[in-house]
């Protein structure tokens, strides 16, 4: 057993060392440099857009203008991490997440 812990603390101390001693991973080549968004200014509109489409449905409870949001081969995970494929799903989840908050507000 005394082994294995001096292995395991071998090995502990060498990782340190080396991420002690390795450079920076995204060191500044220059010291005015700015940040750089890969999105276009009309991409960050049309998510903007999506995202207060989404959040003005989900508070009126507007499924039409929900589906309106997700093409057929949609993917969508909510917030717990459940996932649900294509439009048909989407829906009927949503649906029911609607309709149990509107059920639990009463």
């Amino acid at each position: 057993m005394k082994t294995i812990s001096t292995i395991t603390a071998a090995l502990l101390l060498a990782a340190t060392a080396i991420l002690a001693l390795a450079p920076p991973a995204f060191a500044q080549t220059t010291t005015n440099a700015q940040p750089q968004s890969p999105l276009t200014k009309e991409d960050e509109q049309g998510i903007r857009k999506t995202i207060n489409g989404f959040v003005g449905a989900w508070n009126t409870s507007d499924m039409k203008a929900m589906d309106k949001l997700f093409c057929e081969d949609a993917e969508f995970v909510n917030v717990v991490g459940m996932h649900w494929s294509g439009r048909a799903q989407i829906d009927a989840a949503i649906l029911y997440s609607i309709s149990s908050c509107s059920m639990a507000s009463r």
